[in-house]
């Protein structure tokens, strides 16, 4: 299996609006739509939207459409950076400190016997396996449990 890698460009200046270019392949993308098309007439959706429409209809509407979705996207995320923090979701990870050691996994690996608890976690049982205290979990519960 071959992995085809290509060249992201930003091709409006205000804009969450894209091109991709994979060998003989380009895309046009902006948060939550993407059109494959030729490169030839990407070039023409760039030059419409640059401001200069017109020279040929079938650009000129994809780039209103890439205009509009794009312009929804940082209306989405204006809304998201701007309201309350209102958790609708809890996942608790009790520790740290693992000690399967996967070879995939992003966090780190455990350090050994000695390790006795961090910042915000205490130790269950006088062991050295620190876990996060009973009254954080509660309270991030009942956090979330308000907004459901």
């Amino acid at each position: 299996m071959s992995v085809e890698c290509g060249t992201t460009t930003r091709i409006h200046a205000d804009l969450p609006i894209f091109r991709l270019d994979a060998g003989r392949r380009t895309v046009l993308y902006t948060p939550g739509a993407a059109r494959r098309i030729a490169q030839r007439l990407a070039i023409e959706v760039e030059v419409s939207l640059s401001g200069h429409r017109g020279t040929n209809e079938e650009a000129d509407r994809i780039a209103g459409e890439l205009e509009r979705r794009g312009r929804a996207a940082e209306r989405a995320w204006q809304d998201l950076a701007t309201r309350p923090f209102e958790p609708e979701c809890l996942t608790i990870y009790l520790s740290n400190q693992c000690n399967l050691a996967c070879g995939y996994c992003y966090s780190a690996p455990a350090r050994g016997a000695g390790t006795r608890g961090g910042p915000g976690l205490t130790v269950l049982n006088n062991s050295d396996f620190p876990v996060l205290p009973a009254a954080a979990i509660s309270a991030a519960a009942h956090l979330v449990s308000r907004n459901c």
